[in-house]
């Protein structure tokens, strides 16, 4: 059983993954501050619109990602500030929520910071380990 602080942050992972599968892009985008950066394998977003714009993507595609978190860590937690990094396996489904191929491995770090409508992310890193 993780400490508080991990629970808390897998459950703002939960609540990541619940808004991306609405495909509804203002419920995702408003998951993220003002002044996000939002990296990925490919994409590097050190702004709000370039963030919105991928997370539009992400609202358009068919599939829906769903992540296992093998391990949630926090490496700073506040009252104000939480940072943590996570591992585990991520896979896409289809609208019958059947999975399109295997899982593959995934890992983030999160900033989540504390603002009057709750817990958002200023900072999202995700990518899929390459293999060697």
């Amino acid at each position: 059983m993780g400490t508080e602080s991990d629970n808390a942050a897998r459950g703002l992972l939960v609540e990541l993954e619940e808004r991306l599968a609405t495909h509804d892009l203002d419920r995702m985008a408003e998951f993220f501050t003002d002044d996000v950066v939002l990296i990925g394998d490919s994409v590097e977003n050190f702004d709000r619109s370039s963030t919105v714009a991928y997370l539009k993507l992400m609202a358009d595609m068919t599939p829906t990602v769903r992540w296992d978190w093998d391990r949630v860590s926090v490496v700073y937690d506040s009252p104000e500030v939480m940072c943590f990094a996570a591992a585990g396996a991520m896979t896409f489904y289809n609208e019958e929520q059947e999975p399109l191929g295997q899982s593959e491995p995934f890992r983030v770090t999160c900033l989540a910071v504390r603002t009057a409508a709750g817990w958002r992310l200023q900072h999202f890193h995700g990518s899929a380990p390459q293999a060697e």
